[in-house]
Formats: C-alpha cells, structure tokens, sequence
C-alpha cells in the first residue's frame, strides 16, 4: 500500500464500533479526494519535511448493513476543524451520540421523539468503563481460549473491518457499490454482572 490515509488510519475504531452495535456490514459505497499533492510532515523526527502525498485523504460513503441500517462515514485529514460528535445514530424512535471509539470512556447520550426535549445521559452499566483498559481485549481473547468461545476482537472481527475499510478505495475508484463478503457476528456485549478484575 501506498500509505494509509484516514480511513486505514482512523476507521479501525470507527467501523469496529459500529459493527459492535450495528452488526456486520453488507455493502459500501464511497468516494475520496485527494485536496493536495504534497503536505508537510507534522510529527517527529521528520517534523516540517514536506512527503508526497500517495493516498486520498478525504473519504466519504455509505455503510449498509445486514440488519437493514445505513450509516454514513466521513474521515478526512483535510479539514481545518470540525464541531461534530464523531458517532451520531438516528433511528425511528430516538437519537443516540455514542463516545469517540477513539479514546476510552465518554458519554452516551439519548433523545428520544416525542419525549424528550434535550439530551439525557444513559448510565452506564457495563463493567470497565471508567478507565484506560488497553489489556481488556487481551484478557478477553485468553478467556474465550479457556472458554470455548470467541473472543470480541477476533480475526473474523479484524477481517471483515478490513474488507470493508478497503471496500471504500475500491467503491470510490470503481463508482460502485462493493458487497462486503467476509462473514462476521456481532460480538457481545460485556456481562453487566461482571466485576472489575474479571472477564
């Protein structure tokens, strides 16, 4: 490849997160832009060089999934600032702004029609939500092995992410939809009556 761009760079939380909650994805269409041919390096140790840039670096398209839910997704390293949530769900009954997956912890919020007049925030009642648990997944992975049982972050979880993060380059080249082949389930959610220090 020739680089990774925002969708290779930043879409592994933002398509894992929606599977997580959406379930495995069925088709992608998109298209990308690439605003400039050359850009300055902003991190060390080749601060200020200036690289070619080989990638588009700004992606947009659709996700349709397999339970019927279509979301969009934008990811670009070509916008001076934004003022958005990163994930805003809408469905027929109610709103929900989910957490940047980009970071640990954060604030889940609901407005629902008819019925609410601002936001409310949703407790939350999984276990492990008020740190930076970076050996969660790992721990996980080595109770599915003694259990019998996938583990949340699986390969088949890794594979399908990946086919449907390449499936935008693919879309936008070829001005298509791309069916998303590899099969997935939609991992579990944590045990509420888990306890800290147990997974």
């Amino acid at each position: 490849l020739p680089g990774g761009g925002p969708m290779l760079d930043m879409g592994p939380y933002y398509i894992t997160d929606l599977v997580n909650l959406l379930g495995p994805v069925a088709r992608v269409s998109a298209m990308s832009s690439r605003l400039r041919l050359q850009r300055p390096v902003l991190s060390e140790p080749r601060q200020g060089q200036i690289m070619d840039v080989r990638v588009d670096t700004h992606v947009t398209g659709s996700l349709g999934f397999a339970n019927g839910a279509v979301v969009q997704v934008g990811l670009s390293f070509d916008v001076a600032a934004h003022k958005h949530v990163p994930l805003e769900l809408y469905g027929t009954e109610a709103s929900l702004i989910v957490p940047d997956p980009n970071f640990f912890g954060g604030e889940v919020e609901i407005r629902q029609r008819g019925r609410d007049t601002t936001w409310a925030s949703v407790p939350v009642t999984q276990p492990y939500a008020d740190g930076n648990y970076r050996s969660l997944g790992v721990a996980d992975m080595a109770t599915g092995i003694l259990e019998n049982r996938p583990h949340r972050a699986n390969g088949d979880l890794a594979l399908h992410v990946l086919e449907v993060m390449e499936a935008f380059e693919t879309a936008s080249r070829d001005g298509r939809t791309v069916d998303i082949n590899t099969p997935v389930q939609r991992p579990a959610p944590l045990a509420e009556s888990l306890k800290d220090g147990r997974i």
